[in-house]
């Protein structure tokens, strides 16, 4: 539980960089994603960006009615 405000402050130091520079970036990311890991005792593995393209053909078009809808 201590380490979640490292993980939060460490996931928007990569947002942030990828914003500045995306090749830059993506080294940074992936080195405090490995930093992640390696202080959760390797618990926090699993990548969840796989589901992106399948949780695409959902989330659009939820997104889509909910923004039309009042």
């Amino acid at each position: 539980m201590r380490h979640n405000a490292q993980i939060a402050a460490l996931n928007q130091r990569c947002l942030e960089s990828t914003s500045a520079n995306w090749t830059l970036g993506n080294i940074l990311c992936e080195e405090i994603d490995d930093f992640i890991v390696h202080i959760s005792g390797f618990t926090f593995a699993y990548d969840g960006t796989i589901f992106e393209p399948d949780w695409d053909m959902i989330e659009d078009p939820t997104v889509q009615f909910l923004s039309s809808s009042t």
